[in-house]
């Protein structure tokens, strides 16, 4: 990384940095200690050493110090979140980036125009990686520990926790695990759900699967982390809970299933609120960023 950098300045070549996650400023990607707690920065690398060790000594500092080189000597580094850019430069002093969201394929996306009642019965969500850090383990408990069964809980993925998950439902007749789904299938899963759950228990960046329902006017719950309540209002375009929280995520569900008519209201609102990007503009935002930064290197 360091010597790449080095070259590129040399030789005058300019380039572009664009943000997915937080690998430049954790080795693990996802900014969370051994423990499993959220991690709250580098430290310039200490806190790293402190919390994540298992490698050399020198390693955390000097990984920090070629992250910073790269991204202060970038002609630019792109974010899709103010959460994911207040991270970086909480750990980076001066760090600058542009924010430029996700752009969509509307081609294998619909839309869900289902219209609610005082007793209609409602089909949630959830498609990720069985994982603990997206929120399955909270998911699966606050659903079993729902009251009003009117609802069905529909589980699409893959992951560690498969056998957990699928071990957990086997006797609950409101609760279904399908396995994956391909993306032709995403037509389906729009029209046949009412409200999707990102119950992310780890700092999620602006992820794909909250815009394609948000373009599909799906209201969403979300967990209080990351970039999630950056992108939904509370009982305004969606719906958030505390992190982790088994009996808030339960109140907010059986909410739902008790009131459906409000879904309507909320609906109304994520169809005024949001305007979400093509693929097709994404990329020529991003051709703007890259012609500037060749304008100025030949300068």
């Amino acid at each position: 990384m360091e010597l790449k950098t080095i070259y590129r300045k040399k030789m005058n070549i300019p380039y572009v940095v664009s943000l997915t996650d937080f690998w430049l400023i954790c080795h693990k990607a996802q900014m969370t200690l051994d423990t499993g707690a959220l991690c709250s920065g580098p430290e310039q690398g200490k806190h790293c050493q402190k919390m994540c060790g298992g490698l050399e000594k020198e390693y955390y500092h000097k990984r920090f110090q070629q992250a910073c080189k790269v991204l202060n000597e970038s002609s630019a580094n792109i974010v899709s979140s103010d959460f994911l850019h207040n991270m970086m430069l909480h750990a980076i002093k001066g760090f600058k980036s542009v924010n430029v969201a996700y752009g969509l394929n509307f081609s294998y996306l619909g839309v869900n125009n289902n219209h609610y009642k005082s007793d209609s019965k409602i089909n949630f969500l959830f498609s990720g990686t069985l994982s603990k850090h997206k929120g399955i383990d909270t998911t699966i408990k606050a659903f079993k520990s729902v009251n009003n069964k009117k609802f069905t809980l529909n589980i699409y993925g893959d992951g560690p926790l498969r056998s957990h998950v699928e071990d957990e439902i086997k006797s609950e007749e409101n609760i279904h695990f399908w396995g994956s789904y391909s993306k032709e299938d995403t037509k389906k899963l729009i029209k046949e759900n009412d409200v999707v759950l990102i119950p992310s228990a780890w700092y999620e960046n602006n992820p794909i699967i909250l815009q394609e329902m948000i373009a599909a006017n799906i209201p969403p719950i979300v967990s209080n982390i990351g970039s999630l309540p950056e992108m939904v209002k509370d009982k305004k375009t969606g719906f958030i809970f505390e992190m982790s929280n088994v009996n808030d995520l339960k109140s907010v569900i059986e909410d739902i299933i008790n009131n459906p008519i409000q879904l309507n209201e909320i609906k109304l609102n994520m169809y005024n609120d949001y305007k979400i990007i093509t693929i097709e503009q994404q990329v020529l935002a991003y051709i703007d960023i890259y012609s500037k930064a060749k304008r100025e290197a030949a300068e």
